[in-house]
């Protein structure tokens, strides 16, 4: 499963995270650019402060899904993917177990 998602809100981690724990190969692809700045943020040392620590914790929760084994592949337009998706076509299918 491709998810494409700036990860600026916490339940796109989270379900991310969620999905994968349940047994599903996610792949979250990042698709906020470097260097985005927040509109007014220039002006607004409060807004500029918050964006700085949402970036920050964003970070963590990139790291934190990437130790849960869901890569996380930033957005560099064509061929951004291809190194992780032939990884995941290597790998053996997952087992289902049905009950």
């Amino acid at each position: 499963m491709l998810m494409l998602t700036p990860l600026v809100a916490r339940d796109a981690a989270e379900q991310a995270a969620h999905l994968a724990q349940r047994g599903l190969t996610v792949v979250v692809v990042d698709c906020l650019p470097p260097d985005v700045v927040v509109a007014g943020s220039d002006d607004d040392a409060e807004l500029s402060t918050a964006w700085r620590i949402r970036r920050l914790e964003r970070e963590l929760e990139v790291a934190h899904l990437q130790q849960r084994g869901v890569p996380v592949i930033p957005w560099n337009g064509p061929g951004s993917l291809d190194v992780v998706l032939r990884q995941i076509a290597r790998r053996p299918a997952p087992r289902t177990v049905v009950r």
